[in-house]
């Protein structure tokens, strides 16, 4: 396959690591002077990396997933380091959520585990120390759907609540009433203050209200027809804005166009969509992979 060629638009290469020849990675989050990093298949899970000097990171530390799974998605906060162990390829030993300690940031410490069983953990939101949002795949359910833990007791995690679209709870003997051609997991699990805003892909947008996380409950949804993969929301709390993008899939843009949306949440009970952002200009179909939107940088404390 050709290599092509790297372009840029007033950004500038300073540094780069193979990852010990790991390359495939998904989610970064920085910390101080290192850097966690989620990889896409194994046999590496996650990698400790160095960037005290970003002209030359340095990986410190590799630590492998649980068998059967992948660690696509992190998060830190204060001394706390969650990791996801979702199912791939192989039926896994477990899935679940593992919590480290990082008293030293070079080196990790699992301190405990949170299991889902089912296909495991997707998504994870985590920024008050005490509560993990995450969308999951468990037993007995269709799609994924939205779990709270709290990881108060860091050794011992525990579930709190949990949210689903209804239809795909089979183990209570719920039917799914969509299309078989639609993709209604629950993807972003993104917070501000007692809402919790849910990306559905195809049934797009939804608000919770989580003042009582033990009984989260839906305020409103949002669907639209010209797109598709509802993948992250982006809270704009000052301005009553939600910003949503979609998860382009194919390669070579032989899908339908994915759009990244501007949705008026000032009466929160009928959000409205406001404007689409703008396609770029240019021939992406020929340059390889995937083109278009996918996730968005949300506003992490700091």
């Amino acid at each position: 396959m050709a290599r092509v060629p790297a372009e840029s638009l007033n950004l500038r290469l300073l540094g780069h690591s193979d990852m010990n020849g790991h390359g495939a990675t998904m989610q970064l989050i920085a910390r101080g002077d290192y850097l966690y990093v989620g990889h896409f298949r194994g046999p590496v899970g996650i990698s400790v990396v160095d960037v005290s000097d970003p002209r030359k990171p340095r990986v410190v530390k590799q630590i492998a997933p649980e068998p059967g799974t992948r660690c696509l998605k992190l998060q830190v906060c204060n001394d706390l380091l969650i990791v996801s162990h979702e199912q791939f390829g192989t039926v896994p030993a477990r899935t679940g959520m593992a919590v480290y300690e990082l008293s030293r940031p070079e080196d990790p410490r699992r301190i405990g585990f949170f299991e889902t069983k089912g296909g495991g953990p997707h998504w994870m939101w985590f920024v008050d120390g005490r509560t993990v949002y995450m969308s999951a795949r468990l037993e007995g359910y269709t799609h994924r759907i939205a779990l709270m833990v709290d990881v108060a007791d860091p050794s011992a995690p525990r579930e709190v609540s949990r949210w689903w679209i209804p239809g795909m709870w089979t183990g209570g003997g719920e039917k799914p009433w969509w299309d078989p051609a639609l993709n209604f997991n629950i993807h972003a699990c993104c917070v501000q203050g007692d809402r919790l805003y849910m990306a559905m892909f195809d049934n797009g947008l939804g608000i919770l209200d989580i003042s009582e996380k033990e009984n989260p409950f839906m305020i409103s949804e949002l669907q639209w027809l010209n797109g598709r993969w509802a993948h992250t929301v982006l809270p704009l709390p000052d301005r009553n804005l939600l910003v949503v993008s979609e998860e382009t899939n194919e390669a070579g843009c032989m899908e339908y166009p994915r759009y990244i949306r501007v949705i008026d949440i000032r009466d929160e009970q009928n959000p409205r969509i406001m404007s689409r952002f703008p396609t770029p200009r240019g021939n992406f179909r020929k340059r390889g992979l995937r083109f278009g939107c996918h996730d968005l940088h949300l506003n992490y404390p700091g």
